[in-house]
């Protein structure tokens, strides 16, 4: 199974199902894209650094439930099992909007003053946000973690 470039888009050359392109923004700001499909009984997954070399995955699906009135192909379940990839993805860090990238804060972790020594040293937090601000539409939206 092959796949062609268009646009810096992944199109598989044949396909039973295909999910959309996701997006996510890696540690160094790079914008990584992940692509699955699937084509008879096996589901296939492109990911890696836009405009890079992507690279291709694959795996053979069973039929499940053989001989059951629940019973599915191996084209079906391979569909199923290409779909929950893709809920999957959306559900971690992946989004189908190039520039919609989810990220959230940090969690902060309670401070018990039992185990404080003084005299004590701190330091701000440099590399990592505790909540978020959003604006859109002219709504402003507080984002925090939730432990």
């Amino acid at each position: 199974m092959s796949f062609t470039i268009k646009n810096n888009i992944p199109v598989p050359t044949q396909c039973s199902w295909v999910s959309d392109v996701l997006y996510h923004t890696g540690k160094k700001g790079e914008v990584r894209i992940w692509r699955t499909w699937s084509y008879k009984d096996k589901v296939y997954t492109v990911y890696g650094t836009e405009g890079g070399q992507l690279q291709l995955s694959q795996f053979q699906v069973e039929p499940k439930n053989i001989s059951k009135a629940n019973a599915t192909t191996g084209e079906a379940q391979a569909i199923k099992e290409a779909q929950a990839l893709e809920v999957k993805q959306l559900k971690r860090k992946y989004s189908t909007q190039r520039n919609r990238a989810k990220f959230s804060p940090m969690l902060a972790h309670e401070f018990k003053s039992q185990k404080l020594t003084l005299p004590a040293h701190c330091q701000t937090k440099l590399d990592g946000m505790r909540a978020l601000t959003i604006k859109q539409n002219g709504v402003v939206k507080l984002i925090s973690g939730v432990a």
